[in-house]
């Protein structure tokens, strides 16, 4: 079953790279696990650890919030232009826990090139997080092992 990216929701444009910000922590209780199919088209997803975004390296850089990294990871569609890029993090001092899914899809003339041309490299140097939307509902059941639904409506 096809899941549709590309909606009305907002969308984030960041010189031609379109992409939505997702907040984990609105639909899920527990950590969940890795993604493992694709949102777009449902294929299998390849997965890599990235960089930190330059939010993630600025927060980390504060040690008076005693932060914690867990991760960056990539990860992309197998069969089609989908990427997505997810960046999970602490500031124990706030008490905050953050993790967030960056979701894109690459230009058809790009498609090819996905993994050369990095798309996802643009948004991770600007993105800030704070428009964030809750996970749509129908991507809950992508994610493998550990995770725990809230129990109210989204």
């Amino acid at each position: 079953m096809k899941k549709q990216l590309l909606s009305s929701e907002p969308v984030g444009a960041i010189k031609s790279q379109t992409f939505r910000v997702y907040n984990l922590r609105t639909f899920f209780r527990r950590e969940p696990g890795n993604l493992e199919r694709c949102p777009s088209c449902g294929s299998g997803i390849i997965s890599s650890e990235v960089e930190p975004s330059k939010k993630v390296a600025t927060d980390m850089s504060d040690i008076n919030a005693v932060p914690s990294h867990y991760f960056s990871r990539l990860y992309l569609c197998s069969a089609c232009a989908w990427w997505g890029v997810r960046e999970r993090w602490g500031l124990l001092v706030y008490e905050e826990e953050c993790d967030y899914m960056i979701a894109g899809m690459a230009e058809q003339k790009d498609l090819a090139g996905k993994r050369e041309s990095q798309p996802w490299r643009l948004v991770l140097e600007n993105i800030d997080y704070l428009s964030a939307l809750p996970l749509p509902r129908d991507w809950g059941d992508l994610f493998g092992s550990f995770r725990y639904l809230l129990n109210r409506p989204l």
